[in-house]
C-alpha cells in the first residue's frame, strides 16, 4: 500500500540523510540509499513517516480527539486507508486521558519555639508526622 504516494515524504530531508549515512557508512556515492540503511539497520524514512501517520491517527482517533467531517480528504484519508486495511484498527484502545491535580495533598505547619513551649509545656496537638529539625542554637 502506497500510504505517501501524495509526496509527504520531503527529497531534501531525503538527500540530507543520504549524506550523513554515506558519511557514517564511508560507502561510495554510487551505493543505492537502500543498501546503506539496510548496513546500518535503519529503516527507510518513508517507513518511518508512514508508521508515525499512522499512530499519531490512530491515538487520535481512540481518544476521541479526532473529527470526520470529510473522510476522504486530508489526513482523514490517512485514518480511514488504516481502518480499511487493518480491521484491528477498529476496535477502540484501552486508554485514559490523563488529568493533573496540582493541589498538595499535604500542608506544612511551621512553629517557633515559643508555640512548643506554651502554657503546659507540651507539644502542640499535631495531625499526622511531625518533623524536627535541630538547627543552629
Amino acid at each position: 500500500m502506497a500510504w505517501l504516494s501524495d509526496g509527504h515524504c520531503n527529497s531534501k530531508l531525503s538527500s540530507v540523510q543520504r549524506l550523513a549515512f554515506l558519511g557514517i557508512t564511508g560507502a561510495m556515492r554510487t551505493t543505492p540509499s537502500i543498501d546503506v540503511e539496510a548496513l546500518i539497520c535503519i529503516p527507510p524514512l518513508e517507513l518511518v513517516v508512514q508508521s508515525e501517520d499512522i499512530s499519531a491517527a490512530h491515538r487520535h482517533w481512540s481518544l476521541g480527539c479526532w473529527s470526520n467531517l470529510q473522510p476522504n480528504r486530508g489526513h482523514n484519508s490517512i485514518l480511514m486507508r488504516l481502518h480499511q486495511s487493518y480491521p484491528i484498527f477498529n476496535m477502540g484502545a484501552d486508554v485514559i486521558t490523563p488529568a493533573y491535580n496540582f493541589e498538595p495533598q499535604y500542608s506544612v505547619t511551621m512553629l517557633t519555639r515559643k508555640d512548643w513551649t506554651k502554657a503546659t509545656g507540651a507539644p502542640p496537638a499535631v495531625n499526622g508526622l511531625v518533623w524536627i529539625t535541630l538547627g543552629p542554637r
